[in-house]
């Protein structure tokens, strides 16, 4: 069996479990929390909107923090030391398997958001049209003082991030860079469990998903420094080509992008290194 056979089998096999079950269901909701009240404004003016509300609701911090508090629980498994990984760590060797699970998170990692921006668009359901454009409810709610008057979410709705990306590549952005987070939160678990347990490993990605909540109260030069360590916060699409008070808040998105496959690779290349030395203590599944 090879590692991406083996990645993808673990994948399957977690889409078939009661936590998955919970996930999507919990993701359910908190779309259905967050995306009613446009629901509603769109029923009230007898308008539709376009499916592309994604990038603007990742771009929310609290909607950020509940995500990657489910990704938390999602990958809550880990370090895969269950005793039905006994037989396939002595069959695959610990490299094998350290990448099949590397594989696993990737996997995962795409199907959340993919399960995430799909959930959104039929909640959102029948009030929405197909266009190549954002359409004219988001440009509305972006120009417009209608979240406040209709007491909706502060979603940050941004006309400069619609002016800069058409529809199409605006979601491909949001679709890439929440991909690449989740993972990055995925492999985070994986290799500080290894190293120093899963207690101490929900303790530290607890940190980084709070990082976005803490450089809020932050000054805006203190505020970009914080980010500039703080994957979590490169979701907020909306503010890379904005400036507070004249600085950035956020860096450059290519700095994120590479910031995040460098990271990424760092972190698979110390699991590797650490379960070649590790000695594994099987427990009971949970």
């Amino acid at each position: 069996m090879t590692t991406l056979k083996y990645g993808w089998k673990l994948f399957v096999e977690q889409c078939c479990s009661k936590k998955c079950g919970v996930v999507v269901i919990l993701l359910y909701f908190v779309n259905h929390l967050f995306l009613s009240g446009i629901k509603d404004f769109c029923c009230a003016v007898n308008c539709n909107i376009t499916p592309y509300l994604f990038p603007f609701l990742i771009s929310y911090v609290y909607y950020q923090l509940i995500y990657t508090m489910i990704v938390l629980y999602y990958f809550s498994n880990v370090p895969f030391q269950g005793y039905s990984q006994m037989y396939q760590l002595i069959r695959l060797g610990n490299t094998r398997w350290a990448l099949g699970h590397i594989f696993y998170i990737i996997f995962s990692s795409i199907f959340l958001v993919l399960i995430t921006i799909g959930e959104g668009i039929i909640i959102m359901l029948p009030r929405v049209e197909v266009s190549a454009d954002w359409g004219k409810v988001l440009h509305t709610l972006a120009v417009s003082n209608v979240v406040d008057s209709h007491g909706l979410y502060a979603i940050p709705y941004d006309n400069i991030f619609m002016n800069h990306y058409n529809a199409i590549l605006g979601m491909e952005i949001a679709f890439v860079m929440s991909v690449s987070v989740t993972a990055f939160l995925g492999t985070l678990l994986f290799l500080t469990s290894l190293y120093w347990g899963r207690i101490v490993a929900l303790f530290i990605a607890s940190i980084e998903i709070a990082l976005p909540i803490v450089s809020l109260n932050l000054e805006y030069r203190i505020m970009y420094k914080v980010n500039l360590f703080a994957p979590v916060s490169w979701m907020n699409l909306v503010d890379y080509e904005r400036e507070r008070m004249g600085f950035r808040i956020m860096p450059n998105m290519n700095y994120t992008f590479f910031m995040l496959f460098a990271v990424i690779l760092c972190f698979v290349g110390l699991i590797i290194y650490k379960t070649k030395r590790i000695e594994f203590h099987f427990m009971k599944e949970e």
